[in-house]
């Protein structure tokens, strides 16, 4: 193959000539691609007429070759520009431009890490010591507050048994929205406190009831309390129970409460005080005085005083006064010895009605035949009564009338002697 000033070919009949054709067309298009020249490569293109005289091996050949010379036309390579030719001295500007362009990009991208002084290590080092001795001083601190749950693990595992810090445990979940967590906090402490502590396992019951009842349902609360009467002593729970409802305004749940103690604890006396004290404070007053004549005859005598005093108490200041009145006066003509009652009426008189009525209950009293401690102990009820709600000349008359009484009561004491 010899090629044309045309850029045609021209063919050969002999094989060995076609392969040396196809040999220099290589090498033509290798010559192309190695050029430095500054002008445009031109592509010759092939004779058509004699591509198809070419034989079928070297048509695909030359086929490659076409589409080899269009990847040059459409990518052509990069070339050096040789005009300034080769400089055989050593630029070191060049260079040094070079390494400060290459440390300012690693040091705009933060790679490049100055190496500390031993001086700034040194300083490090102790920072690093301080803030470990300030955490162990914090951790040995007895008065720190527990701010997140590791905190309360490591208190409780030094103090498994108090209820205290199981609570506090508890309300800090609670704070933080996750009720069901603080169920769990509550059971684990159940289940860890000893049973010999029965007043520490108290309060975590009466913690998880309180839960229960602002946070979950009637049913989970009822389901929490009758577990709670295995466990616990029914009649303290109950009366827990009731005072939760009150402190939440549950009032007809803490009635409902009583009405069942009345029933299971009729015997104790302060059942039926705060069940006439809560129907009291609810306005319903007939079954309040109903509830009282009830606790009468269920109750032993001994405890009649104490149930119609606070029953006394409970008309003062809920219903009517006058019926607390008559209640206290007929106290005070069955037992007119007995202190309690006179220094309850003149409490209850100073809370709830005026000064007269209250030094008409005193004057009454100092007329009364009892003993030098009794009549000391009243006369200074009713000095302490003349200070805080009586003139000067008050004060000084209850002080003569006490004199009076113990030069009368010396008096008497020398006659019988005597005698």
């Amino acid at each position: 193959m010899r090629l044309r000033n045309g850029g045609g070919m021209e063919h050969n009949d002999s094989g060995d000539e076609d392969i040396s054709d196809v040999t220099k067309v290589r090498n033509t298009i290798e010559s192309m691609d190695q050029s430095n020249s500054d002008e445009d490569i031109e592509m010759t293109e092939l004779d058509v007429e004699e591509i198809q005289s070419v034989p079928m091996g070297t048509q695909k050949i030359n086929s490659s070759v076409k589409k080899k010379r269009r990847h040059v036309d459409s990518n052509p390579l990069p070339r050096l520009d040789g005009t300034g030719g080769f400089q055989w001295e050593w630029d070191k500007s060049r260079n040094d431009d070079k390494d400060a362009s290459s440390e300012s990009d690693t040091s705009e991208e933060g790679q490049v890490v100055k190496k500390k002084t031993k001086r700034q290590k040194r300083a490090a080092k102790r920072k690093e010591e301080e803030s470990i001795y300030r955490a162990e001083q914090s951790l040995l601190d007895p008065n720190r507050q527990p701010d997140c749950a590791e905190d309360f693990d490591r208190l409780l595992l030094a103090n498994p048994n108090s209820s205290y810090l199981w609570i506090q445990y508890i309300a800090f979940h609670l704070h933080l929205a996750n009720v069901d967590k603080a169920r769990e906090i509550g059971k684990k402490a159940l289940e860890t406190i000893n049973f010999r502590l029965e007043e520490e396992k108290l309060n975590v019951w009466i913690s998880l009831l309180n839960l229960e009842n602002i946070y979950g349902t009637q049913s989970l609360l009822m389901t929490l309390f009758q577990e709670g009467l295995r466990e616990n002593d029914p009649e303290t729970l109950y009366f827990k129970l009731a005072q939760i409802y009150i402190n939440s305004n549950k009032l007809k749940q803490a009635q409902d409460i009583y009405a069942t103690m009345t029933r299971k604890f009729k015997l104790n006396p302060r059942v039926w005080k705060e069940y006439g004290q809560l129907l009291m404070q609810s306005g319903r007053i007939d079954e309040a005085r109903k509830l009282c004549e009830n606790a009468l005859q269920k109750l032993a005598d001994k405890f009649h005083v104490e149930i119609m005093s606070k029953f006394g108490q409970f008309e003062f200041k809920h219903g009517d006064g006058e019926r607390g009145r008559t209640i206290f006066e007929t106290l005070l003509s069955n037992h007119p010895k007995r202190l309690d009652i006179w220094f309850v009426y003149i409490d209850t008189l100073t809370k709830y009605d005026t000064p007269d009525s209250v030094r008409e209950v005193c004057e009454r009293g100092t007329t009364l035949n009892l003993s030098v401690n009794k009549m000391k102990s009243f006369y200074k009820k009713y000095l302490t009564f003349e200070q805080s709600y009586g003139s000067d000349e008050d004060v000084n008359r209850v002080m003569e009338n006490a004199r009076d009484f113990v030069n009368n009561k010396l008096i008497q004491d020398s006659n019988s002697n005597s005698i």
